[in-house]
């Protein structure tokens, strides 16, 4: 997505169908968490000390398993989605209010879907993540260039929701206060 947006024909293709980016991705992940539930249920039915927790040799097995599944791997991408959609709803009224001075048109559903892919707790560390490396590049272009300028961080959501997405999958161990808030 980052790489089409450089080239105008496509931006105006991504402009006309920017309404729909979020809700075809969360059709898009829902639909994998799907299939990776029902690879779980698989895994846990041809394990036999697993196949404990499920009917019928557990009356209460599908409550105990769709509750698994619901925490662990649906709850973090419903709080994304809706974390994403509270971002959007408020940047799009913020930009609005101040006559379209913050960010460009379609730029702030880049921010949300990349919040969305992030999943919870990953959309925290992304908007601080996101601001400071913002402010960071402000305060360089003002050293260099000496005056105020307005730097767009139109191509600065995609790359950073990427890069922390890389360092949750690669190396979520190794940052112990990145899982702080998991659920």
């Amino acid at each position: 997505m980052f790489l089409f947006s450089l080239y105008p024909r496509i931006r105006g293709m991504i402009l006309r169908f920017r309404h729909y980016l979020l809700p075809v991705l969360g059709v898009i992940v829902f639909c994998v968490l799907i299939y990776l539930a029902r690879e779980q249920f698989l895994y846990w039915q041809g394990n036999e000390f697993s196949k404990a927790f499920l009917p019928p040799l557990n009356p209460d097995g599908i409550s105990y398993f769709l509750s698994f599944i619901f925490f662990k791997l649906f709850a973090g991408f419903i709080l994304s989605l809706v974390g994403a959609y509270i971002f959007l709803f408020c940047a799009l009224k913020l930009n609005e209010r101040y006559e379209q001075r913050f960010f460009y048109e379609d730029e702030l559903y880049f921010g949300a879907a990349g919040a969305f892919l992030i999943g919870y707790p990953g959309l925290i560390y992304y908007l601080f993540l996101f601001f400071g490396a913002y402010l960071a590049l402000q305060v360089i272009s003002m050293a260099y260039f000496r005056e105020s300028k307005r730097i767009t961080p139109y191509y600065l959501w995609l790359p950073l929701s990427l890069l922390l997405i890389t360092l949750q999958y690669f190396f979520g161990s190794s940052f112990p206060y990145l899982s702080i808030l998991v659920i």
